[in-house]
């Protein structure tokens, strides 16, 4: 054999090994990315029509309701009336300015619960125990109208009105309220 043909049958034994170094070791695990990530393709395609269809119901729906646009509104406004933080914090300070302006001075406040409100969304309710130690009754109902129309999201759930013996014109008040907070 001479110098040019040993020299061409080592070119094409390095030909035949960079065809097969190239089909085997690089284009081989990129042929298995490829199959895995159509497998994953194909599992996310479903889920990805489920989703778009859900999305497009959802605006079909806020576009057909007259009351969306108003209910966002007021979503908006409950959201900003509510301060953020612990409502341990904030509701006792709140209770006692809106009965102070009807001579209640003296008001003991206790969180009862607090759980997840199942309706919204990154809202809880909250459960409050409240003793006034002393009251009148006009004053007594004076405040807790303005406790209901002040904080709108509060709701009285049980009153319970005691007459001292020591003074009549004043009873012990206790009574429980759940509110939204955040």
């Amino acid at each position: 054999m001479n110098e040019s043909t040993k020299r061409y049958v080592l070119i094409a034994i390095a030909v035949v090994l960079a065809f097969y170094v190239y089909f085997s070791i690089l284009l081989g695990p990129l042929a298995n990315k490829e199959a895995t990530a159509r497998k994953e393709i194909d599992r996310l395609t479903p889920l990805i029509s489920k989703a778009e269809s859900l999305i497009a119901r959802t605006k079909a729906i806020a576009e057909s309701d007259t009351n969306a646009a108003r209910a966002k509104v007021l979503h908006e406004i409950i959201g900003s009336t509510i301060p953020g933080g612990s409502s341990v914090v904030w509701l006792p300070e709140r209770l006692e300015q809106c009965f102070k302006p009807h001579g209640v001075t003296r008001i003991t406040s206790r969180l009862a619960n607090e759980a997840a409100d199942p309706q919204f969304a990154d809202y809880k309710r909250s459960e409050w125990d409240v003793e006034i130690a002393k009251v009148t009754l006009d004053s007594l109902g004076q405040a807790l109208a303005d406790l209901e129309n002040q904080e709108g999201l509060a709701q009285i759930t049980q009153l319970q009105i005691e007459s001292l013996p020591t003074q009549i014109e004043a009873q012990r008040v206790r009574f429980k309220f759940t509110t939204v907070v955040k």
